[in-house]
């Protein structure tokens, strides 16, 4: 088995085997990022939220501005005017990279950080 092969075979265990609530973080993340109006993406940040307090899940959040530049968002100015949110999971030793989201309402992004 070349090489490669085997790298495969690993990172196919690897993934398969990660906890079950890393997957559901991903299908809930994919029903925020795929949402088609202001409302479902309301009630997809919603149940996301509950479900990281729920289970520990933490997010380092990265947003990218009009010009292109990528921020991490603690660090953001209120006034930014954001169009991408690149998110990281993280629970226990699992970390989760959640593809680009632009957000239908830049409120959505707030509420994943209350509690």
């Amino acid at each position: 088995m070349s090489l490669l092969a085997r790298l495969l075979l690993v990172l196919t265990f690897v993934h398969c085997s990660a906890r079950p609530e890393m997957r559901k973080i991903e299908t809930l993340w994919r029903q925020v990022v795929s949402s088609q109006t202001i409302q479902e993406e309301s009630r997809a940040v919603d149940e996301l939220r509950l479900y990281m307090e729920k289970n520990r899940i933490s997010i380092k959040t990265v947003v990218t501005d009009t010009q292109g530049r990528k921020i991490d968002y603690m660090d953001a100015p209120a006034d930014l005017q954001i169009v991408a949110v690149h998110i990281q999971f993280f629970m226990e030793n699992n970390v989760i990279e959640g593809v680009p989201w632009e957000p239908k309402d830049i409120a959505h992004l707030y509420r994943l950080y209350q509690e």
